[in-house]
């Protein structure tokens, strides 16, 4: 994820409504869209690391939600 990734503003803020909720912490925006971008990362690097070694037809990535995409 790039410096520059921006968040849709529907889940920037529910982002904001569930850290009020639930931890009673007040993000603005740019603080939520950086948590998001902080996360999707660290997600990324799971499906990354959890991949299998193959590739997809034409040289694509694999589809890192169907795992029958490395067949």
């Amino acid at each position: 994820m790039s410096e520059s990734s921006n968040f849709s503003k529907n889940l920037i803020e529910q982002t904001i409504k569930v850290f009020k909720e639930e931890d009673g912490i007040d993000l603005s925006p740019e603080q939520a869209n950086e948590y998001l971008r902080s996360m999707a990362g660290l997600f990324l690097a799971f499906a990354k690391s959890a991949a299998p070694e193959c590739e997809a037809p034409g040289g694509a990535s694999p589809d890192l939600i169907s795992p029958h995409s490395c067949k």
